[in-house]
């Protein structure tokens, strides 16, 4: 049956006027009766292989329709989360004494709220991931800086610049950086 649909698909033939034959205009259609082809095989030989192999053929599937699903609804959160959530663990740790904040999360939130405040922060969209990056300079104010290829940094120091990573709505670096702000671990120290 297959064969059938394939010489079906090969005796299409656009007729074309005589004075285009010969011309650019049969070859561009020549061209795209041969993709025509092509892409119909493919997807012969891919059904055909997927009836043969169908619990591999629909574990892929599942795959693909949960993947696709993920992108379509989009779980990654814009820009405007983080910096609510910023501001947000910045006011809880605010409200907390001196003598009892941890310092590893006040450090974490100070350079963070500083980088904000410069307009050093850029955020990408992966759509499964959102990265938080450390920019060399603002992108908003047109300096030498920002504007300079040899600020950037290399691509394989590019890592070094990622400062926080949200995955399924949650912000890996910044909730990491909020466990126990409340406790100071050199309080019981002296």
């Amino acid at each position: 049956m297959a064969t059938s649909k394939v010489k079906l698909i090969s005796r299409i033939k656009p007729s074309l006027p005589e004075k285009w034959k010969g011309g650019k205009i049969e070859k561009i259609a020549n061209y795209f009766q041969t993709i025509l082809r092509d892409y119909h095989m493919v997807y012969t030989d891919t059904v055909q292989y997927m009836r043969e192999h169908r619990l591999k053929s629909s574990l892929w599937l599942s795959l693909l329709g949960t993947t696709g699903a993920l992108i379509a609804t989009n779980p990654s959160p814009p820009k405007d989360n983080y910096e609510s959530q910023l501001v947000e663990y910045h006011n809880d740790i605010g409200v907390v004494g001196d003598a009892i904040k941890n310092p590893d999360s006040l450090n974490y939130l100070r350079q963070m709220f500083g980088a904000h405040k410069d307009c050093k922060l850029k955020f990408n969209n992966l759509y499964l991931v959102s990265l938080v990056r450390l920019d060399v300079a603002s992108t908003e104010v047109d300096l030498f800086a920002s504007k300079c290829k040899h600020n950037k940094p290399h691509w394989k120091e590019f890592h070094k610049s990622i400062k926080d990573v949200c995955a399924f709505g949650h912000w890996i670096n910044l909730e990491k950086a909020m466990i126990d702000y409340d406790v100071n671990p050199s309080e019981w120290e002296k």
